[in-house]
């Protein structure tokens, strides 16, 4: 299943976000496929897409103090919702 996070960094957070981003990675599980990252122009949020079988948030929790986060799943239009449509 593919997952978007939205994350938004906490106000006067975003030389620790770099810090600790360049010292530990992100720090996702064993089985969890990083499709993308994108960060919004301003530099105070961003978008991560990534793919599990295992959806377990708890690595996100690394990121908790510095970052505020909304996972959304999400399912193809054209291959899943669809058909639910017809």
């Amino acid at each position: 299943m593919i997952f978007l996070n939205h994350y938004r960094i906490k106000e006067g957070k975003r030389d620790e976000v770099i810090k600790r981003r360049l010292e530990i990675g992100r720090k996702e599980p064993e089985g969890t496929k990083i499709i993308g990252e994108w960060s919004a122009y301003e530099g105070n949020r961003g978008f991560l897409i990534f793919e599990t079988d295992k959806p377990d948030f708890s690595w996100t929790m690394t990121w908790s103090d510095l970052l505020d986060m909304e996972i959304v799943p999400l399912f193809d239009t054209d291959k899943d919702v669809m058909k639910l449509l017809k």
